[in-house]
């Protein structure tokens, strides 16, 4: 009987535990709903110049899946290919992590962020065959998910720090640079936004 009566009191115990824990999605995928217009046809040079930073310079389709390793902790996965203009096409493949800061200090289940990435980039010129690949490395970034339902919602702010390219031309030599701006000509520090929406996955 007192065996009995612990281990009831033991499950009594987890689930009032389980209870205060905030409830999370195992996983994510989602797109970046206005990559599809960066790169789009505009006689307008500034719009056409500021639209890709408002998707993380991320061009055509984009395909983002994620995990979240913990309460704390989240992993992405962002895949792109789209083109800046009819000349070019630039797959794209990111890698993220992200720290969930405040809830981590405070267990209240906030949702924003601080995180990191990789990014590769091959700025493929179709016309001469010349490959240029770009490795974005390291990077800051900030942002906050959110859930409404299924539906999966992010919003990022990512700052770039420097950046290592070489090309497939001949004679050429390779290079890394630190970068905080992919406009210099018009500011020396500027972080690129995103916005994802998709769908939550449980399993």
């Amino acid at each position: 009987m007192k065996k009995i009566f612990l281990s009831l009191l033991l499950v009594i115990s987890i689930s009032a535990y389980a209870q205060t824990e905030p409830s999370f999605n195992r996983g994510y995928i989602a797109t970046n709903i206005f990559s599809p217009f960066a790169g789009m046809k505009t006689d307008n040079a500034a719009l056409f110049a500021l639209v890709p930073i408002f998707t993380n310079l991320e061009y055509g389709f984009s395909l983002v899946g994620g995990y979240n390793i913990n309460r704390f902790s989240a992993a992405e996965t962002r895949l792109t290919l789209g083109r800046s203009n009819h000349y070019n096409l630039i797959p794209q493949i990111q890698l993220y992590y992200n720290f969930f800061v405040l809830d981590y200090f405070l267990k209240n289940g906030n949702r924003w962020y601080i995180g990191t990435s990789f990014r590769y980039f091959d700025y493929y010129n179709v016309q001469t065959e010349v490959h240029r690949h770009n490795f974005v490395f390291p990077t800051l970034a900030i942002g906050y998910m959110r859930t409404i339902g299924r539906i999966f919602v992010n919003v990022r702010l990512t700052q770039s720090l420097g950046i290592a390219s070489f090309s497939s031309m001949e004679h050429t030599s390779g290079s890394y640079v630190f970068n905080l701006s992919p406009l210099p000509e018009m500011t020396p520090i500027l972080p690129m936004l995103s916005l994802d929406i998709g769908y939550t996955l449980d399993w």
